[in-house]
């Protein structure tokens, strides 16, 4: 069962001991941990799609199916009460925890032609990947992914699950930093779970993704020997997930580096000999200064002869494009990709053609 599920049932329970009149009293809420959540709100709860901030705390209110007198109350009385009170949550959860919760029991599967596998690689615990096991249409590029999370590069890739398992299906070896049983957004205040895992991570845990997949392809009995194109790699990311990507594309290695809704300023290095394409995929002028700073990274790779695409999707808010995800952006990303990592040239068709799709700002140089 869901953390989140979990401490909500317990926490409706708990009004019984606590009794009647604390419960209508005021509630002052905790801050939410790993395997905990904030005091709910008993009435019915309408959430938006997707928030790139997390929702203030609300106080605790009476349930009427919740038992005033647990302790007096029978073995029986206490089983109808935790059933009741069980159906309540699951049917009041919001719409973007019930999303997260369908995620956590099962990868999303997306639109490509093969099935996505997703799991914790047992000698790379802190990444969780994203692998189309029955590929058969040659290696498969490397894509390094990064967390967004309001500047905390959150460590859990849980609100990318349908995307990263799209950009997956379509023949790419997704290594996320992070996990996705750790609660998105963030705990306000926590920085370390009870098990050690940090809730911030740095760039360095995307280039240990790609060490990691370089030396799997190469190891003897690993699952995944021979099967990747190790001179393909790709270092992605959203928001701050993006400046490490951007921080992480120093990588020679590198391919090509895509920012998505992220405001990471680009610098031209000092070398001329590798210079990684970069894509720049923003939202609607309301996505945070992100256009902006996309303008300025655009005139800096302009004059530097750097090659960089650039494209904003109107209409669509930081974090928006991800719940379902919004197929328009993952089409952009994928045909990126396809261009950059797998050298087909209809993809750069599919690039120039995406204003018929609500795209605007499209702009490139050096490509």
């Amino acid at each position: 069962m869901d953390n989140r599920l979990k401490w909500a049932i317990v926490t409706v329970l708990m009004h019984g001991v606590l009794g009647y009149a604390l419960i209508m009293g005021v509630a002052t809420p905790i801050p939410r941990h790993e395997d905990r959540m904030t005091l709910i709100n008993l009435a019915p709860i309408r959430a938006p799609l997707a928030r790139s901030r997390p929702a203030a705390p609300v106080r605790a209110v009476a349930h009427r199916d919740a038992l005033q007198d647990w302790a007096a109350a029978s073995p029986h009385q206490r089983d109808l009460a935790f059933i009741k009170t069980t159906k309540w949550v699951k049917d009041n959860l919001s719409e973007e925890d019930r999303r997260f919760a369908q995620w956590r029991a099962a990868v999303p599967q997306g639109t490509g032609a093969a099935r996505v596998t997703r799991l914790r690689p047992p000698n790379l615990t802190t990444h969780t990947l994203y692998w189309p096991a029955g590929w058969s249409q040659g290696p498969l590029p490397i894509v390094a992914w990064g967390n967004g999370a309001d500047n905390m590069c959150s460590n859990s890739s849980l609100p990318y699950a349908a995307f990263l398992s799209e950009i997956a299906s379509h023949g790419y070896f997704v290594v996320a930093v992070g996990n996705d049983d750790i609660d998105y957004p963030p705990p306000d205040g926590l920085e370390i779970l009870a098990d050690g895992r940090p809730l911030r991570t740095q760039a360095s845990a995307l280039t240990q993704a790609v060490d990691w997949a370089i030396a799997e392809n190469s190891r003897a009995g690993s699952p995944y020997e021979g099967k990747l194109d190790t001179n393909r790699i790709a270092y992605m990311g959203h928001a701050c997930g993006g400046q490490q990507a951007m921080d992480a594309s120093s990588d020679p290695r590198t391919t090509t580096t895509v920012l998505l809704n992220s405001a990471a300023r680009f610098r031209a290095g000092s070398s001329n000999s590798h210079k990684a394409s970069i894509a720049y995929f923003e939202g609607g002028r309301d996505d945070g200064g992100v256009i902006d700073v996309g303008d300025a990274n655009f005139a800096t790779a302009q004059a530097a002869g750097w090659p960089m695409y650039k494209a904003a999707l109107e209409g669509v808010s930081h974090d928006a494009t991800f719940p379902g995800p919004d197929r328009r952006w993952s089409r952009a990303v994928i045909a990126w990709l396809d261009w950059q990592l797998k050298g087909d040239s209809s993809a750069a068709t599919v690039l120039n053609g995406l204003g018929r799709e609500g795209w605007s700002r499209i702009d490139a140089t050096g490509l």
